[in-house]
């Protein structure tokens, strides 16, 4: 199985650096084929990177958790003033 790049970075977690030193193979896009050619990495060589990285599925899945509230945190961030009143003067 093949795996894109923005998937392999948002599922396994890993850096684009990490992901620049496995191997693909490029694929003409098919929405485009003007495009830029897709980069395909093996999932099985995406998914060693991402076990050595973690250690485990708990580690990932706890570097996946973490990701998520921290997203969440700058999102609440983002709307705190939204729901604040302004006092009217008298």
């Amino acid at each position: 199985l093949m795996s894109q790049k923005k998937d392999a970075m948002k599922v396994y977690c890993l850096p684009e650096g990490t992901i620049a030193v496995c191997s693909y193979v490029e694929k003409d896009n098919p929405r485009q084929p003007k495009w830029n050619k897709m980069k395909l990495y093996q999932r099985s060589e995406i998914r060693k990177w991402a076990r050595e990285r973690w250690g485990s599925l708990e580690g990932l899945v706890a570097e996946r958790r973490k990701r998520e509230m921290k997203r969440f945190e700058k999102d609440l961030e983002d709307v705190k003033d939204v729901f604040k009143t302004k006092k009217r003067k008298k």
